[in-house]
């Protein structure tokens, strides 16, 4: 049984080496310059466990994009805003656009590399899309036509920020102008719902 316990550890090891050794690879040298070859020599094996446990190049940039925007939802914003769950997780989304390997990975090869239905179908974005929508629901619960709409314009427009901001000169300022103008979009959705 131990020695099951411990297969499993080398297993979940090696995987948690190949993600981190791919996010480091993909987020210092794109996706079209990274090899899978690359990722295993980087993190010390051959290349069969990364096509045994991740199938192909792609699969694995998947995998590792998906890690990437887990830590948005992970993020949080100050306390003061925590009553706003769109806009304390858009400044966590800021906070990490300051980091290039994000900026790398998320905005500038994930919507080329994965597509760019990606981003409306990602996890983030459906759970931003479902908080608003109950923001707009009835008090019995009923789901409201205004609130998707206004949830898939508001997901459409942070979408379109992000890829700004992951293709800006400056994504310093690029993120402190987009902060500002998604606060006062945050304002305006909560007039709607009034």
């Amino acid at each position: 049984m131990s020695e099951r316990r411990t297969q499993a550890e080398r297993r979940a090891e090696t995987q948690a080496a190949v993600l981190a050794s791919a996010a480091k690879l993909f987020g210092d040298k794109g996706y079209a310059q990274t090899s899978l070859e690359d990722i295993a020599g980087h993190c010390g094996i051959s290349i069969a466990p990364i096509y045994h446990y991740f199938g192909n190049k792609k699969s694995l940039f998947q995998a590792v994009n998906e890690a990437m925007e887990a830590k948005i939802l992970g993020s949080s914003g100050t306390e003061s805003e925590e009553h706003d769950f769109v806009l304390s997780r858009w400044r966590g989304f800021l906070e990490l656009c300051k980091e290039a390997h994000f900026r790398q990975i998320v905005l500038v090869d994930g919507p080329t590399v994965l597509g760019l239905g990606r981003i409306s179908d990602s996890k983030i974005s459906k759970t931003l899309l479902e908080r608003i929508e109950q923001h707009f629901s009835s008090s019995d619960g009923t789901h409201s036509y205004k609130g998707e709409l206004v949830g898939r314009m508001i997901v459409g427009a942070l979408a379109e920020v992000g890829l700004f901001i992951g293709s800006a000169a400056d994504p310093e300022q690029a993120c402190q102008d987009a902060d500002d103008l998604v606060a006062g979009l945050t304002q305006m959705l909560n007039s709607f719902s009034e």
